[in-house]
């Protein structure tokens, strides 16, 4: 396994793009769905996760399906696409992206759900970007969940981000931002307003001992040194997350993938270090690593520390 992933990855972008490839896999299990969405969304707050599983549709889209919105719309109702394609704007793709309908034999609801891996805070505020997939969710259910002016079937979507490296004052914490209904003047009867719900739940580092059960789960999930056997008798042991075999190997590339792309990209720089008789090349591969959001600073700065001043070259080259 470890000599096919070598081979595979070629350089950090290659092997980012991998590793985000097992990322949005893992999410895309309903175990993980199941467990995500009773922590955060309400219509399911009150249900076990054995029943929240099959409440979750068999659409589950990974990204990876390019579907012009245009063409779709030109089409006979049949669902979501996994691709909102904006004119002048470029392509962007969901991570995961799929249908649930609530256990309510009475009056069953139908939500579209999208899950994105936030690995490195952008030079933008998430809840922009989330406000944005919100919109697009919803605008893009023209011709595909309702026609003409049937705007009343409109379905509630919900956009939940799992933001990992968030700054240490936002670490732990999970968001909710969704429309209030305000009477300004007069009393107006009651309308629907319950369009979307924007999440973003922000983690901490592994074993940091805050955040609740979710984060704390997620947290082992994606620790970027955790061994494979441990990462995986944690997450059966505590947080009951069994490890039938294809969720067990995605957990295993994961983690395999991950630990190459940091110890090939390390060992390069240590072996450039010793032949110029200095530590750069080590800090330098480091700094690299954790820029394109490979490896967490607080991993980049215990293996900086090694080296005298290594953690204050490490992140002056981070800033740089």
């Amino acid at each position: 396994m470890i000599s096919n992933i070598n081979k595979a990855v070629s350089s950090c972008e290659e092997g980012m793009q991998a590793y985000d490839s097992y990322v949005k896999k893992i999410l895309a299990d309903k175990v993980i769905i199941a467990r995500i969405l009773k922590s955060v969304v309400s219509e399911f707050e009150d249900y076990d996760e054995e029943i929240i599983k099959t409440c979750i549709g068999d659409n589950i889209e990974i990204g990876e399906r390019p579907v012009d919105p245009g063409l779709t719309n030109s089409e006979s109702i049949r669902g979501i696409s996994n691709e909102d394609n904006v004119p002048n704007e470029g392509v962007r793709y969901f991570d995961v992206i799929f249908t649930a309908v609530t256990p309510n034999d009475n009056k069953q609801i139908k939500l579209i759900i999208n899950l994105e891996a936030q690995k490195k805070m952008p030079g933008y505020t998430i809840e922009s970007r989330g406000f944005f997939y919100c919109a697009r969710m919803i605008s893009s259910q023209l011709e595909t969940e309702f026609t003409g002016s049937d705007y009343d079937s409109i379905k509630k979507v919900y956009s939940i981000w799992i933001c990992m490296n968030v700054a240490k004052e936002d670490e732990n914490t999970i968001t909710k931002i969704y429309p209030i209904r305000k009477d300004v003047y007069g009393q107006s009867s009651e309308v629907r307003h319950d369009f979307f719900e924007l999440v973003i739940i922000r983690l901490g580092s592994y074993g940091d001992g805050k955040g609740n059960e979710l984060q704390n789960m997620l947290k082992t999930l994606f620790a970027p040194k955790l061994g494979n056997s441990e990462k995986k008798k944690i997450l059966e042991n505590e947080y009951k997350i069994p490890m039938n075999k294809d969720f067990s190997k995605e957990v295993d590339d994961m983690c395999n993938l991950s630990r190459v792309v940091f110890e090939e990209a390390h060992t390069e720089g240590h072996e450039k270090g010793i032949a110029e008789g200095r530590v750069e090349g080590d800090l330098e591969r480091l700094a690299k690593l954790v820029k394109k959001n490979i490896i967490s600073l607080d991993v980049a700065i215990e293996e900086a520390s090694e080296y005298e001043n290594g953690k204050e070259l490490l992140l002056s080259m981070i800033k740089d």
